[in-house]
């Protein structure tokens, strides 16, 4: 009982640890947290041998053996078959062999009964405390903030990913609750999983409340026997109200439940359109390499060639583990898939045969957070961060390793598993010191020349990361960085050749190509400038300032008639009001032809001051019937010089209830600057113009284009500069009247 209470805390701090920075994105771009993990991991491999060798402990067959086999030459297939992308591969092969070795681990320590089920299912429940907290203690914040009920992630990150965490300690809780006797263990359990289940619709994630919905029907199917059903059978005519009260609630909770999933997907941002088109773009991956797929760890580099990134959000999978595995590792991938699922299935349904009634509440756990976490990666994928994964790996554990699982007995197998253990472990901990090594260098260069305590030049810092180029040459954003900064220095030859290189290996980068091409514009090399923004406009159908750049350099180059046609094609309505349209006789002409609306005059006459019918162009435009910040602020301003009667307390209050984006905010702080100036309050007026300017001005530590600092994020799980364009390239606000307004 002392070893299991020693291992149950030990295992509580590792959950702790690896929920809350280790194994989270935030944890792996952080140099110093990368290092700790490591260490933590590799004292956590040595332990684990150590022990083996000292307590004799007898080396045992796990049930996915094969599989995992078969999973190895799947993935050696689809590298070999996809050469040109093996260092993205190779990243997310170092997590697979990672988990592999975790899931060998706690294998033996349980088929050796040196680790009690019911002490891992404890530690989880145990770590768990931490995120809920933090979750509620980012929910409070929010709602006394804002008065709103926002989406949380805690420490987690991603509300998603959050939801996939609670899905799993939620079945933890509930089954353990099931199988305790003490009634204040229950009791407490049973509040906890109030707490927990609450949250868990806090974080909406639809695709975590249907798991979980799944993951409940298991659980209490296996657990709930007919004797059982039996013993709660209502004998009294009390007892029958209780139960007739009690499915009434369950009832109308399940109807409401049904309503809230189906009106969500009339919110702006979570409509199932959205889910459906990156579904279709998956297909559209796999059918292009069916049979190998495009490499492990490449969904979003294929992506970004289907979808527009900007102004498209990237994603770095498919929200469905069926059709990520399609087009990453092709058919071969999809039917072992197939395989491996029906495997599972089968070495449950043989354990549960076999296990004891204790044995069977245990697996009841494991069996129902396995398919709960299974279906909610049939509509999202939180597994791409390594906290869930290794989430995901405990009910497998709990459901797939035997009460009593048979020992290694062929030579060639008791002298070949250790010594694969022993070969992976080495591999496992030399590449990632090698990586983190090569990252923590390439972090600490990054830094140097930003901030007032700067000690180096942008072309001292690109000249810097050749050191780590030249160490890891393949890792292509290492590269991308290098080149930004020999542009932001104004060493346009450096940034050619340094984007090229990036390029060439990370061809479907759009804002890359388009800092490619304004490099060869400040050489004056308009006809490689023109071809490299011709990529980029390709990557980014819907996303027209590219369209407006890839104008100026074919007008520059004297190409009038092309640049005319590309100017029209970028004059979208939305964007007329864009003050750049008058800066050249071509571009006045090619404004001259678009259908002009009331809201472009409108957004003129209050951007030049002229009040002469104003009143009358804010009617007919399309702002009077928005319910937006922008619309409230807008009627403010028109009020205000046409000396109608409004209240603009109330107005601006409204637009704050309303705003929900950055551009929301800029549209409240530019009607509350238009309020003082009209009052005379100087030191108001003042005050709101340095906030609008700090929320507006560029800065490399902040975002130019929405989620861009996705692509490395997640898909290279390496830190950048925010600010992705080079200064001086076209790139507006998204809205454009607001752009006009604050130009």
């Amino acid at each position: 009982m002392r070893s299991q209470s020693l291992l149950r805390g030990i295992l509580t701090l590792l959950i702790v640890y690896f929920s809350t920075f280790g194994m989270t994105f935030n944890g792996i771009l952080i140099p110093e947290l990368r290092w700790m993990t490591l260490f933590i991991l590799i004292a956590g491999l040595v332990t684990w041998r150590v022990t083996h060798y000292r307590e004799k402990w007898l080396w045992y067959r796990t049930p996915l053996d094969l599989v995992l086999v078969g999973w190895g030459i799947v993935i050696g297939v689809s590298l070999l078959a996809n050469v040109d992308v093996w260092r993205r591969s190779a990243t997310a092969i170092w997590f697979v062999l990672g988990y592999g070795l975790l899931w060998y681990m706690a294998s033996d320590w349980l088929s050796n009964k040196r680790l009690q089920r019911e002490t891992l299912i404890d530690a989880g429940i145990m770590g768990g405390l931490v995120i809920v907290f933090f979750g509620y203690l980012q929910f409070l914040m929010a709602f006394t903030q804002n008065g709103d009920i926002a989406r949380v992630g805690s420490l987690v990150g991603n509300p998603n990913s959050l939801g996939a965490f609670l899905l799993l300690l939620l079945t933890l809780i509930i089954g353990r609750a099931l199988m305790l006797k003490n009634k204040l263990g229950r009791r407490l359990l049973w509040v906890y999983a109030l707490l927990t289940g609450a949250l868990l619709g806090i974080t909406f994630s639809r695709g975590a409340w249907i798991g979980m919905a799944v993951s409940l029907f298991i659980l209490f199917g296996l657990n709930l026997s007919p004797q059982f059903w039996a013993k709660l059978r209502p004998t009294t005519s009390r007892a029958k109200a209780v139960w007739v009260m009690g499915g009434v609630v369950i009832l109308a909770v399940g109807i409401g439940a049904t309503l809230v999933l189906v009106q969500s997907f009339d919110l702006a941002g979570r409509s199932l359109g959205l889910r459906t088109e990156i579904y279709t773009n998956a297909i559209t991956i796999f059918e292009q390499s069916p049979i190998t797929g495009h490499g492990l760890f490449t969904f979003g580099r294929e992506f970004a060639e289907e979808q527009s990134q900007p102004p498209r959000q990237p994603h770095s999978h498919a929200h469905n583990g069926v059709l990520l595995v399609m087009a990453e590792l092709g058919l071969m991938g999809l039917l072992l898939l197939v395989i491996s699922v029906g495997v599972v299935f089968l070495i449950m349904r043989q354990n549960w045969r076999e296990a004891s009634p204790q044995g069977r509440s245990v697996l009841a756990i494991g069996i129902a957070g396995s398919i709960g976490f299974g279906v909610h990666h049939l509509l999202d994928f939180p597994a791409m961060m390594p906290l869930i994964a290794l989430c995901g790996l405990m009910p497998l554990l709990l459901a797939l390793i035997p009460e009593n699982p048979k020992p290694l007995k062929m030579r060639w197998r008791t002298m070949g598993h250790p010594m694969a253990m022993a070969i992976a472990s080495i591999g496992f901990i030399g590449v990632g010191a090698w990586s983190s090594a090569i990252y923590g260098d390439y972090t600490a260069i990054l830094a140097r020349p930003f901030g007032e305590d700067a000690d180096m030049t942008y072309a001292q810092a690109g000249d810097a990361l050749q050191g780590v180029i030249d160490r890891d040459p393949a890792m292509a954003w290492y590269r991308n960085q290098q080149a930004y900064l020999y542009g932001l220095a104004g060493e346009w030859e450096k940034a050619i050749v340094a984007y090229e290189i990036f390029l060439s290996q990370e061809p479907s980068h759009a804002i890359g190509w388009a800092n490619l091409a304004h490099a060869y514009s400040q050489l004056g090399q308009y006809d490689r400038a023109i071809e490299a923004q011709e990529r980029a406009v390709a990557l980014t159908s819907d996303f027209y300032p590219f369209r407006f750049i890839l104008g100026t350099y074919l007008e520059a180059n004297g190409d009038i008639e092309r640049a005319r046609t590309v100017y029209e094609s970028a004059l979208q309505p939305s964007l007329t009001v864009w003050s750049v349209w008058e800066a050249t006789p071509l571009r006045q002409s090619v404004l001259a032809t678009a259908e002009l609306s009331d809201s472009h005059y409108l957004i003129i006459a209050l951007d030049e001051g002229v009040d002469d019918n104003l009143l009358a162009l804010w009617q007919g435009s399309q702002f009077v019937d928005e319910q937006t910040s922008r619309a409230s602020m807008l009627w403010l301003v028109v009020a205000l010089r046409t000396g109608q009667p409004v209240d603009s307390a109330q107005l601006i209050a409204q637009a704050k209830a309303r705003s929900q984006t950055v551009s929301d905010e800029t549209w409240v702080l530019w009607g509350e600057m238009q309020l003082a100036f009209r009052n005379r309050d100087n030191d108001a007026l003042e005050a709101l113009t340095a906030r609008l300017e700090e929320k507006i001005t560029p800065q490399f530590s902040k975002e130019d284009i929405a989620f861009a600092t996705n692509v490395p994020y997640f898909q290279f799980l390496s830190t950048s500069i925010p600010r992705q364009l080079l200064p001086d390239i076209f790139n507006p606000l998204p809205d454009a009247a607001l752009s006009r307004l604050l130009d």
